[in-house]
């Protein structure tokens, strides 16, 4: 199984007869398939499928509400006015906490969250890390505000499914 540069690729079981994958990266990748009866190889016995792995379609417009919302902070807080305001204290995370208030617009805030995101590796972005109150490298201090509803990766982890997909899913401004 290939995909695109950097791609991480996971088969479930690649002796089983039905089987899925999983891939770090969206775009083009091809699978390859070999049946093998015993008998010597040939043309016949290779087979190859190249498809397209597209995200979920999650949107910006679906991750910013969640970043206002008081029942995802586990202090029941509204993130984006509260620690999030331009009054965060950048000494609890790996880098600045940023204001997500940005008085209308759009672009501005979307830079700001956008600043947070690793589309390489999303997993290791920011956006991610801290509501997970995960000390993982960038984010080697955790998370000021401590785990957030929805982003308990052993548990409920809903919101962060919805961050990780628009991330995964080229993290645009939608």
């Amino acid at each position: 199984m290939t995909g695109p540069g950097g791609a991480t690729i996971a088969i479930a079981n690649n002796a089983a007869a039905n089987t899925s994958f999983t891939t770090t990266r969206l775009g083009t990748h091809t699978a390859t398939l070999t049946v093998d009866n015993g008998l010597p190889q040939g043309a016949g016995n290779v087979a190859s499928v190249s498809f397209n792995v597209t995200g979920n379609g999650a949107t910006f417009s679906q991750v910013w509400p969640l970043m206002q919302d008081s029942a995802v902070n586990a202090a029941g807080l509204d993130c984006a006015a509260s620690c999030h305001a331009g009054t965060g204290n950048p000494a609890v995370n790996s880098g600045t906490a940023p204001g997500w208030a940005q008085a209308g617009n759009t672009t501005a805030l979307y830079n700001r969250v956008v600043a947070r995101v690793n589309t390489g590796t999303p997993k290791l972005s920011l956006l991610l890390l801290n509501p997970s109150n995960d000390a993982t490298s960038p984010n080697t201090n955790g998370h000021g505000g401590g785990l957030q509803t929805g982003f308990n990766l052993g548990g409920v982890h809903n919101n962060y499914d919805t961050f990780l997909n628009w991330i995964m899913s080229g993290a645009l401004n939608n």
